[in-house]
Protein backbone atom coordinates (compact mmCIF):
# COMPACT_ATOMS: atom_id res chain seq x y z
CA UNK A 1 0.00 0.00 0.00
CA UNK A 2 1.56 2.93 -1.26
CA UNK A 3 0.05 6.21 1.46
CA UNK A 4 1.43 9.87 2.24
CA UNK A 5 3.53 10.02 5.00
CA UNK A 6 1.55 13.27 6.47
CA UNK A 7 -1.99 11.65 6.75
CA UNK A 8 -1.52 8.04 5.59
CA UNK A 9 -4.16 8.43 2.52
CA UNK A 10 -3.56 6.34 -0.57
CA UNK A 11 -1.38 8.84 -2.72
CA UNK A 12 -3.43 6.80 -6.32
CA UNK A 13 -6.24 9.26 -5.14
CA UNK A 14 -3.61 12.34 -5.85
CA UNK A 15 -3.33 14.83 -8.53
CA UNK A 16 0.46 15.40 -7.86
CA UNK A 17 3.12 12.75 -5.59
CA UNK A 18 5.77 15.14 -4.04
CA UNK A 19 8.97 13.40 -2.63
CA UNK A 20 10.69 15.58 0.43
CA UNK A 21 13.84 16.01 1.85
CA UNK A 22 13.20 15.13 5.54
CA UNK A 23 16.90 16.43 8.27
CA UNK A 24 17.31 12.63 8.94
CA UNK A 25 19.81 9.44 8.21
CA UNK A 26 18.09 6.85 6.33
CA UNK A 27 19.73 3.52 6.93
CA UNK A 28 18.12 2.19 3.31
CA UNK A 29 19.49 2.37 -0.34
CA UNK A 30 16.58 4.63 -1.54
CA UNK A 31 15.05 6.75 -1.43
CA UNK A 32 17.54 8.98 -0.06
CA UNK A 33 18.55 12.67 -1.07
CA UNK A 34 22.04 14.18 -1.32
CA UNK A 35 24.53 16.68 -2.55
CA UNK A 36 27.06 15.43 -4.66
CA UNK A 37 29.35 18.39 -4.44
CA UNK A 38 29.36 18.56 -0.86
CA UNK A 39 29.86 14.81 -0.39
CA UNK A 40 26.72 14.27 1.11
CA UNK A 41 24.10 11.40 0.89
CA UNK A 42 21.54 9.26 2.81
CA UNK A 43 19.11 12.07 3.70
CA UNK A 44 16.09 10.06 4.14
CA UNK A 45 12.61 11.23 2.46
CA UNK A 46 9.14 11.40 2.46
CA UNK A 47 6.11 11.05 0.01
CA UNK A 48 3.35 13.05 0.21
CA UNK A 49 0.03 13.90 -1.08
CA UNK A 50 -0.63 17.09 -2.96
CA UNK A 51 -2.65 18.28 -0.50
CA UNK A 52 -0.72 17.90 2.28
CA UNK A 53 1.66 19.43 0.37
CA UNK A 54 -0.17 22.16 0.04
CA UNK A 55 -1.32 22.64 3.64
CA UNK A 56 2.42 21.96 5.05
CA UNK A 57 1.17 19.02 7.03
CA UNK A 58 4.20 17.88 9.10
CA UNK A 59 5.56 14.80 8.09
CA UNK A 60 4.88 11.33 10.30
CA UNK A 61 7.47 9.23 8.42
CA UNK A 62 10.21 8.86 5.97
CA UNK A 63 9.79 6.20 3.02
CA UNK A 64 11.70 3.41 2.14
CA UNK A 65 11.63 1.31 -1.41
CA UNK A 66 12.07 -2.32 -1.42
CA UNK A 67 12.41 -4.57 -5.08
CA UNK A 68 9.79 -6.88 -5.80
CA UNK A 69 9.71 -9.69 -3.78
CA UNK A 70 7.78 -12.88 -5.24
CA UNK A 71 3.72 -12.51 -5.11
CA UNK A 72 4.10 -8.90 -4.48
CA UNK A 73 4.39 -6.65 -7.49
CA UNK A 74 5.80 -3.49 -7.93
CA UNK A 75 7.50 -1.52 -5.01
CA UNK A 76 7.67 -2.55 -1.93
CA UNK A 77 7.00 0.67 0.50
CA UNK A 78 8.26 0.34 4.20
CA UNK A 79 7.51 3.61 6.65
CA UNK A 80 9.78 4.48 9.15
CA UNK A 81 8.51 7.28 12.35
CA UNK A 82 10.97 9.86 12.01
CA UNK A 83 11.20 10.77 15.29
CA UNK A 84 12.86 6.79 15.15
CA UNK A 85 15.79 8.33 12.70
CA UNK A 86 18.65 9.92 13.73
CA UNK A 87 19.01 13.72 13.12
CA UNK A 88 21.47 14.94 10.52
Amino acid sequence: MKKCCACDKLLNDTEKIHLVPLEKKASWKAPTLGNILAGENGQACATICNPCWKEKRTVQYAVEYQPDVPGLPGINMVYHRIDNLQSF
